[in-house]
């Protein structure tokens, strides 16, 4: 089975820790990058979710691999609404519309 994954810095990771995803990874906007790349080649993931500001923080070749990726889908949260774009990510992630 997938999992979920989260690759942050710690105020944005904790929140998903309380919900009970494991494969937190808590860094700072200067290992964003690598934390990441390292995250797209680990096996089991199913999602991967960061936060806007890591994503900034990357490079535009390392911001085009996650926006591309299919398996982990990575998902960026911001302080924006942005469930339309998680119910997308997560429908190409397992193929099922959760909220149907």
């Amino acid at each position: 089975m997938l999992e979920i994954a989260v690759v942050g810095e710690p105020e944005f990771t904790m929140g998903f820790r309380f919900a009970g995803i494991r494969n937190v990874k808590d860094v700072g906007e200067g290992a964003a990058e690598e934390s990441l790349r390292q995250m797209l080649k680990e096996e089991g993931v199913g999602i991967l979710i960061t936060s806007q500001r890591m994503m900034d923080a990357c490079s535009a070749e390392m911001r085009h691999t996650l926006n591309s990726s299919f398996s982990p889908v990575a998902v960026v949260v911001s302080g924006k609404d942005e469930m339309g774009s998680l119910r997308e990510a997560i429908k190409k992630a397992i193929g099922v519309d959760l909220w149907k």
